[in-house]
C-alpha cells in the first residue's frame, strides 16, 4: 500500500488541439478583415483549451492503492486473481477516469478501463471515497514478475485536456514452471510390482523389506504372512515395511558460454535458446515434483555457478518441498560458464557412499566439460536418463552415449508426457 502524488504534464486532446488551431486561424482572419466578433471567437477558442491545459497542470491526485494476487504464486498459463483498492486521499472528488496497471514483459495485464468517481476524503466516510477493482491475469512467462504502478489517466470536464499519473507502487508476483502431470501407470507407488516399487528398492538396498512377526491375538487374518508360517511352523503376520526414503536426483543444464549468452552460437538464435531453456525448467519442474508426490527426497543440481553460500544443489523432501522447489525454479536463468563451472559434485548429496541413485539429467547446451562430468557420474546414477533439447552439442551426446546413459529426445512442451514414458520404457538414442 502506498500513497503517490507523481506528477506529470498534462497534454492537450485531440479536441482540445482542434479548437486550439481553428481559434488561431479565427484570431488572424480577424485580425486581417478588422471582425471584432471573429476575433472574440477566436479568443475564447484559444482560451478554453488553454485553461483546461492549467486546471489540470495544477489539479492535485493524492491516491491510495492497495494491491493483491490471488494466488500470490501462479504457474505459467494459469490465472491469477488481481485485486486493487484505490482510494481518494484529497479534499475534492475525483470525476470519472481511467486506469491501467503498468507491468513488465511477460504480463498482459488490461487496456485501458473506468475508474468511477470518488467522493473526497473524509474520515468516517467508509467507501464513498474508494473503489475495488478485480481483474483476471494470466502470466505467459516463468519468472519474478512487477505489477504496478497503477496508471491514473484524467480529463477535464470538456475532454480537451488530460493527464496521466502514477499512484501506488509496484507489486512482485512469482510465476513458477508449468506442471505437467506425469503418468502413474509404469511408476505406480501403490503397486507391489510397479517399476517404482522397484525403483524404490534399487535405490535403497539398504532399506527394510517385509518383516513378519508371531501371530498375537487380535491380529487380523488378511494379514497373515503365509509363506513365512509356512517356514517357521507357526502362524506369522505381516508387519508394516519400515522403508527409509529414497533418493533422486535431477540435474539441469544451466552452463552456457560467453558467446551463447551475448549472440548467435551455431545457427540458434536467442529466442530458440530461451525457448529451449523454459522447456528445460517445465521439464525439470514436472519431473521433480512428480518424485517428491512418489515420496522420493529430490536434490536439484545446476550446471551453472555457484550460489552465494557455494553449493551448486539444493534439498527437497515431500510435502513443503513442492512449493519450495517451483518457487526456486521460478528464479533460475542460464549463468555463463568459468573454469570450474562443470565441477558440480554429487558425493556431498548423495545416497550412502557407493549407492547409485535415480538420475535425471535435461541438458540445452551440454558443453564438453559438462559432458564429461555427467559421463563420469553415470556409475552413481541408476537409472541414468538424459532427456535432450534440440539444441545440445552433438559431441556432448556421444559422451553421454558412450558412458551409457539413456537419451530421450524432446523438442515440445506437449511432449513432456510422452518424453517420460519413453524414458521408462528404456529411451531412444537422441542423434537418431
Amino acid at each position: 500500500m502506498a500513497r503517490s502524488r507523481t506528477r506529470s504534464w498534462p497534454r492537450l486532446t485531440l479536441r482540445g488541439w482542434g479548437l486550439l488551431v481553428v481559434g488561431a486561424i479565427a484570431i488572424t482572419v480577424a485580425l486581417v478583415l478588422q471582425r471584432r466578433d471573429v476575433l472574440f471567437v477566436g479568443s475564447v477558442l484559444v482560451a478554453l483549451p488553454a485553461a483546461a491545459f492549467l486546471v489540470m497542470a495544477v489539479r492535485p491526485l493524492r491516491m491510495q492503492v492497495s494491491r493483491t494476487f490471488s494466488p500470490h504464486s501462479v504457474p505459467v498459463g494459469e490465472k491469477t486473481v488481481v485485486g486493487l483498492v484505490v482510494r481518494n486521499l484529497g479534499r475534492r472528488a475525483l470525476p470519472v477516469s481511467t486506469w491501467r496497471d503498468v507491468s513488465d514483459d511477460g504480463l498482459l495485464t488490461p487496456d485501458d478501463e473506468v475508474l468511477p468517481a470518488l467522493d473526497a476524503h473524509r474520515e468516517g466516510a467508509v467507501g464513498r471515497d474508494s473503489a475495488t477493482i478485480r481483474y483476471p491475469l494470466v502470466p505467459g512467462r516463468r519468472g519474478n514478475h512487477e505489477v504496478g504502478p497503477l496508471l491514473i489517466t484524467q480529463r477535464d470536464p470538456f475532454g480537451l485536456a488530460q493527464t496521466a499519473r502514477f499512484a501506488g507502487r509496484r507489486h512482485g508476483l512469482i510465476v513458477t514452471p508449468r506442471i505437467t502431470p506425469l503418468t502413474e501407470r509404469n511408476l505406480g507407488a501403490s503397486s507391489s510390482d510397479g517399476s517404482l516399487h522397484e525403483l524404490l528398492r534399487h535405490s535403497n538396498p539398504n532399506a527394510d523389506e517385509l518383516i513378519a512377526r508371531e501371530y498375537r491375538a487380535g491380529d487380523p487374518l488378511r494379514r497373515v504372512h503365509w509363506r513365512a508360517t509356512a517356514r517357521r511352523g507357526e502362524l506369522m503376520v505381516r508387519q508394516e515395511e519400515q522403508r527409509s526414503k529414497p533418493e533422486a536426483r535431477v540435474i539441469l543444464d544451466t552452463r552456457r558460454s560467453a558467446d551463447e549468452l551475448d549472440g548467435l552460437t551455431g545457427g540458434q538464435d536467442a529466442a530458440s535458446r530461451d525457448s529451449a531453456f523454459e522447456l528445460a525448467v517445465e521439464l525439470t519442474a514436472s519431473i521433480a515434483v512428480h518424485l517428491l508426490r512418489n515420496g522420493f527426497r529430490v536434490d536439484l543440481v545446476e550446471t551453472g555457478g555457484r550460489r552465494v553460500d557455494g553449493a551448486r544443489s539444493s534439498r527437497f523432501e515431500s510435502g513443503d518441498g513442492e512449493q519450495a522447489l517451483v518457487l526456486k525454479l521460478a528464479e533460475v536463468s542460464p549463468v555463463s560458464g568459468d573454469d570450474d563451472a562443470a565441477d558440480f559434485g554429487m558425493g556431498s548429496i548423495g545416497g550412502p557412499l557407493g549407492q547409485s541413485v535415480p538420475g535425471f539429467a535435461v541438458v540445452v547446451d551440454l558443453d564438453p566439460a559438462v559432458a564429461r562430468r555427467l559421463a563420469a557420474l553415470r556409475s552413481q546414477c541408476e537409472p541414468a536418463v538424459a532427456f535432450v533439447l534440440p539444441t545440445a552439442r552433438r559431441e556432448g551426446l556421444e559422451l553421454l552415449d558412450e558412458a551409457g546413459w539413456t537419451c530421450v529426445r524432446l523438442s515440445r512442451g506437449r511432449d513432456i508426457r510422452a518424453a517420460w514414458e519413453l524414458a521408462v520404457g528404456g529411451g531412444v538414442d537422441a542423434r537418431r
